[in-house]
């Protein structure tokens, strides 16, 4: 696999019934994301041979956990600064922003904390069909490590259901 500059994946939901999705490039399956319990935001994810568990705490400005399933050691936090910002911490120190744009097309990002923007995640129009069928695209705006820009889709992808989801 190789995510270069102006690759575009793509989350999809294979199982209208349930609350599991798939990030692909093309035909290749990179990571996958499932909410087991309708009721709670917490969410297990797989990426290559990496399990990964999401346990979010807080109501207003919450913070998510991601952590290492088997070792349940935390990989980074997510603290949302508002309705439309927010940053994600590595356990290494290393920070990435979170922003949302637009009204007629939401665009969220993930940017470096110099404003470099690295990931785009693009939604239908309509909140419900990003939630209930094809969910996100997501376009690499910046060449770097495929672990890390995997690791934020995914964690890109949480966000933006857990934000969809809670106003349908």
């Amino acid at each position: 696999m190789s995510l270069s500059l102006g690759s575009v994946l793509n989350w999809v939901k294979p199982d209208p019934k349930k609350r599991y999705y798939e990030l692909r490039d093309g035909d290749n399956k990179l990571a996958s994301l499932e909410w087991k319990n309708i009721s709670r935001p917490d969410a297990e994810a797989t990426i290559s041979d990496k399990r990964l568990t999401f346990k979010r705490k807080g109501f207003f400005f919450h913070q998510t956990s991601v952590m290492d399933a088997v070792t349940g050691s935390e990989i980074a936090i997510f603290k949302f600064h508002g309705v439309d910002k927010g940053a994600l911490t590595f356990s290494d120190g290393q920070v990435m922003h979170w922003k949302f744009e637009g009204l007629m097309e939401s665009r969220w990002y993930f940017t470096t904390i110099n404003g470099g923007e690295l990931l785009c995640f693009s939604v239908p129009t309509t909140k419900r069909s990003a939630v209930l069928r094809n969910a996100a695209i997501v376009e690499v705006l910046y060449e770097t490590d495929d672990k890390l820009l995997t690791l934020l889709a995914v964690i890109g992808w949480y966000n933006i259901h857990n934000i969809l989801s809670s106003n349908l």
